[in-house]
């Protein structure tokens, strides 16, 4: 909702008209964003009811904001929309990181599978070895009454490669061992990953978070206030609609009647299945909202808020992304 500046020469408690060069100061009112002139004897009386002073008091009347209001209004709208672009590029982000980080664990994968390709050949490499140390034994034993000293060598010899071959072993194990560690963790990360393009998919879809937001509100203690005033007043006017992109994303809920209305926000995380339902405002004339909020596209159902196009029986293949 805009932000305006009553347009009086007047203080806006007292209602004493401001005399010409007497110092005034701009408070805002933080529920309806209004800006509004107040003499120095009611400072007191706005700073008790928590409106907020806007720079120093002002010599001169003017029926406008001071400029500098006007940019520093712009410029808290560029902060937060910069500090949702931050949010969307830190997703951003973690997503690339975490596929870099597969991409590192693959290639050292396929290092690993290398090494235990050359370990393989060298084991076959020792097998033939092995086999040549029998045949040689053979031949010694045929010979070991001549050489007695030659046949202790070999047998020396072949307790040497066994050992070699023990320790390889060891080590293709820890090989082994190390692999499949790796390949639990990659498939972690593919299933991390695809969580979370799942979720931010879900999220992108302004019908699917508008029905889990009326679900979570319809769990929640706020419906009982509503259903209770309902009794008394009527069918409420409901609009239902997305409210930004930050994360996590926020819809917001209005419950308007005649007399009353009641926004509350639920905030909503697919990835870390997190929701909170909190009333923001809520007032007397519902004419004080935009227009876009008085577009019923909801209706309370028993003790239940649906979309309008569900409570009427029409299937979700027909519902309005609106």
């Amino acid at each position: 909702m805009p932000s305006t500046v009553e347009d009086t020469a007047s203080c806006a408690l007292c209602r004493r008209h401001l005399l010409v060069g007497e110092p005034a100061r701009l408070y805002q009112d933080p529920q309806s964003k209004r800006f509004a002139k107040v003499c120095p004897l009611c400072y007191e009386r706005a700073d008790r009811r928590g409106w907020r002073a806007e720079g120093r008091p002002i010599v001169a009347v003017h029926a406008n904001p001071p400029s500098d209001h006007l940019l520093r209004e712009r410029e808290s709208l560029i902060d937060r929309l910069r500090g949702q672009l931050q949010s969307v590029e830190f997703d951003l982000d973690r997503v690339r990181s975490a596929l870099a980080k597969a991409e590192q664990q693959a290639a050292e994968l396929r290092g690993i599978k290398r090494e235990l390709k050359d370990l393989q050949g060298e084991v076959r490499k020792h097998e033939r070895e092995v086999r040549s140390l029998q045949d040689e034994k053979r031949r010694a034993e045929e010979r070991a009454a001549q050489a007695e000293a030659a046949h202790k060598s070999e047998i020396a010899r072949h307790h040497s490669v066994a050992a070699a071959l023990d320790e390889r072993a060891a080590e293709m194990a820890k090989v082994a061992q190390v692999q499949g560690q790796l390949e639990q963790e990659l498939e972690s990360q593919r299933a991390r990953y695809v969580e979370l393009a799942e979720a931010r998919r879900k999220e992108s879809d302004a019908r699917h978070v508008r029905r889990l937001a009326l679900e979570a509100f319809n769990r929640s203690e706020h419906i009982e206030r509503v259903v209770a005033i309902a009794r008394s007043l009527g069918d409420p006017i409901v609009n239902v609609r997305c409210d930004g992109l930050e994360l996590p994303r926020p819809v917001k809920i209005t419950v308007m009647w005649d007399i009353s209305w009641y926004e509350y926000v639920v905030r909503l995380d697919l990835l870390e299945h997190t929701v909170t339902v909190e009333e923001t405002r809520r007032g007397d004339d519902p004419r004080e909202l935009p227009a876009a909020q008085l577009e019923p596209n909801g209706v309370l159902r028993a003790d239940r808020i649906v979309l309008a196009m569900q409570a009427y029986g029409v299937g979700q293949s027909a519902a309005s992304g609106r």
